[in-house]
């Protein structure tokens, strides 16, 4: 009596379609986040050359050049990766052993992360750590309150962000688990959530200061959170959680087909921002850039943490409300407001104090 040998289990006609569509549906989303990415970036080589290359390079320019290029690196790297594993040339863990030893320390910085066997991998890295550095430098410069508890706040996650992925990189680089995912979720979460929470609040500090000085000016609540990247942020949160709540429930083949467009999406978004901050603050900056090229060297670890506070306000924060529509050294005037509050006053703002508000009309 025969006796079947094998105890494979065949795929039916229909299993082996529905995962031909999917590794298809896969590829196509991770080209669509690299193509997206890639034409951001020619739209944007102008303005890029004018507020990033053609500037002093400092903190902001390495933060933006490293989470961009980070980026399209990443994507870059799952592709091949796509590629070299649908040939069956390489054994998928051993491609992605090879590629992680050898991009490990690049990893640690911008999360190159190889997809191997194991594709849960694109959504334990799923950003920049230094375009989370980005996030985590604006909180800091917008913060109006003590800055000691901000800046320790904001120092554990980065280094926690960063010190779980090196981590992961060396003790489980191909095969990833729910744990990790869960612990890689609920930190973005926390960054994401942050930075969303104190803009929020800046943005409504700001717009009670213009209400408190103007009725019916130019720039409306709306208007302030268009520019303070409320918006931008909003969307990045409510992605991350979106994601985190629904890929249990999803086909575990499916987990992470949406990571190209999500990288591609994010870097946009945070370093056009970025670039929109520069075309603001762009006089200010240079300006302030210049008056310190004189200092002494540093003497002392209070200059030194003095000259980072210096550094990251003037790289991240707003050097002048959003009300001032003309970037001069002098006085800023309000000018063709409809309901002025205040007659002929010179007003001194508490959360600009190197600002002078004139403000010229009658009272109501």
């Amino acid at each position: 009596m025969a006796t079947n040998s094998s105890t494979a289990v065949v795929p039916s006609p229909a299993e082996f379609v529905e995962e031909a569509f999917d590794t298809q549906a896969f590829a196509y989303a991770l080209l669509a986040g690299f193509v997206l990415l890639v034409y951001d970036t020619l739209l944007t080589t102008a303005e890029e050359v004018k507020y990033i290359w053609g500037r002093k390079f400092r903190l902001g320019s390495l933060l933006y050049i490293t989470a961009r290029y980070g980026a399209l690196v990443k994507l870059t790297a799952f592709i091949l990766n796509y590629i070299v594993s649908e040939t069956e040339r390489i054994h998928p863990l051993s491609f992605c052993t090879i590629t992680t030893y050898i991009l490990s320390s690049a990893d640690v910085v911008s999360t190159m992360g190889i997809q191997g066997e194991d594709r849960n991998l694109l959504k334990i890295l799923p950003y920049d750590k230094l375009l989370k550095g980005l996030l985590l430098s604006r909180v800091y410069a917008v913060w109006r309150g003590p800055k000691a508890p901000i800046a320790a706040i904001v120092l554990i996650l980065f280094v926690a962000s960063v010190g779980i992925s090196a981590t992961f990189l060396a003790y489980a680089p191909c095969n990833s688990s729910m744990g990790a995912q869960l612990v890689f979720s609920v930190l973005n979460a926390l960054i994401e959530a942050l930075t969303t929470g104190i803009t929020v609040y800046h943005t409504w500090r700001e717009h009670k200061t213009l209400n408190a000085l103007v009725e019916g000016g130019e720039y409306s609540f709306t208007t302030l959170f268009l520019r303070q990247g409320v918006i931008r942020f909003t969307i990045l949160f409510a992605w991350g959680v979106t994601g985190a709540i629904t890929q249990p429930l999803i086909n575990p083949f499916l987990s992470g087909i949406d990571v190209g467009v999500e990288i591609a999406v994010s870097t946009i978004l945070i370093c056009r921002f970025m670039l929109q901050l520069r075309h603001f603050n762009d006089r200010n900056v240079n300006g302030l850039s210049a008056s310190q090229d004189g200092q002494p060297p540093l003497g002392t670890f209070k200059a030194a943490i003095r000259r980072a506070d210096e550094t990251v306000t003037q790289e991240f924060g707003d050097l002048e409300p959003s009300f001032s529509s003309a970037y001069s050294e002098g006085p800023t005037e309000l000018q063709n407001i409809s309901k002025p509050k205040l007659e002929m006053r010179t007003i001194g703002l508490e959360e600009y104090t190197g600002v002078t508000v004139v403000v010229r009309g009658e009272e109501p």
